[in-house]
């Protein structure tokens, strides 16, 4: 790979400490908006919900969430190999 940058550990780290800060701060907001679910709203409203608190306890605030693809299937990678479970892909069906 000609022009391609090897990255040193600790910039990888730093990024990936990054990403986890974000994303457990959207967990708790979320968490936040759940409890405050009233019954006449619906999953948009919770969303939105979530959001709001985002970009009020981001620290710098207004700063909105982007890392959504990294919040699919999380690993702790503090975890013993042997604790980690990954998903397991559906079965065929029989008319496949």
């Amino acid at each position: 790979m000609s022009g391609a940058r090897v990255r040193s550990p600790q910039p990888i780290a730093s990024r990936i400490n990054i990403i986890n800060q974000q994303c457990s701060l959207w967990k708790a907001c979320m968490t936040k908006a759940n409890s405050r679910h009233v019954s006449d709203s619906n999953l948009e409203d919770v969303d939105m919900n979530t959001k709001a608190l985002f970009l009020s306890d981001n620290k710098p605030p207004n700063r909105p969430f982007k890392l959504y693809h990294a919040c699919g299937n999380t690993v702790n990678l503090e975890e013993d190999e042997d604790d980690v479970v990954m998903p397991t892909p559906k079965p065929l069906g029989r008319d496949k």
